[in-house]
């Protein structure tokens, strides 16, 4: 297995890729540091239809999931959602 990462920025370099790629990985538990909006009340359909969400603060509130990528990349930590 250390072979293999060994090998990775040989290959990469190989590929043209000038940073790590990005993967997906899946878990119950949050990362210790990290990037992850910050948590908001989500509208629902029930909600909408009685006119009950307050689309500015919705909005006002909204996070860029790309710009957190973006960030976590840049850091070098994880982005979580």
């Amino acid at each position: 297995m250390e072979d293999r990462w060994k090998a990775l920025p040989k290959f990469l370099e190989i590929l043209g890729y000038g940073e790590e790629p990005m993967g997906v990985f899946y878990t119950d538990q949050k990362p210790e540091e990290g990037f992850t909006p910050a948590p908001l009340d989500l509208p629902t359909r029930e909600r909408e239809k009685s006119q009950q969400i307050d689309w500015q603060a919705v909005f006002g509130d909204f996070s860029c999931v790309i710009g957190h990528i973006w960030r976590a990349r840049k850091k070098r930590r994880p982005a979580f959602f």
